[in-house]
């Protein structure tokens, strides 16, 4: 059964156009980035290494670079375009009365 559940990522003004922040928010951890007028929430972690996507590069057209080995991700799809079968898990976020929110299902996270 799922527990989809909205979370309060961070302020709007703590999000400027260009920048991709991370955190973990109940034991999930999730990258907003704000890109081309619009709000992008994937995973944090890039699944390769593990590297935090707060240090990746935003790159035209809504994709981001990991820092460490350069693997290349959608933030709309998740896709990995640097290896096949890759991906990032990617959430509904939008921006409400100076906030942004990402929902995620939290029921498989918890016992």
């Amino acid at each position: 059964m799922s527990q989809v559940e909205t979370l309060v990522f961070c302020s709007s003004e703590d999000l400027p156009e260009g920048t991709v922040k991370s955190r973990t928010m109940e034991g999930l951890s999730v990258a907003v980035a704000r890109q081309g007028g619009r709000l992008y929430a994937f995973g944090g972690m890039c699944p390769h290494q593990h590297a935090d996507f707060a240090d990746g590069m935003l790159e035209p057209g809504g994709d981001i670079t990991c820092s460490w080995h350069l693997w290349r991700f959608s933030m709309s799809t998740g896709e990995c375009s640097s290896a096949e079968g890759v991906s990032v898990p990617v959430y509904p976020v939008r921006e409400e009365e100076g906030e942004i929110l990402v929902e995620a299902d939290l029921s498989r996270l918890r016992p």
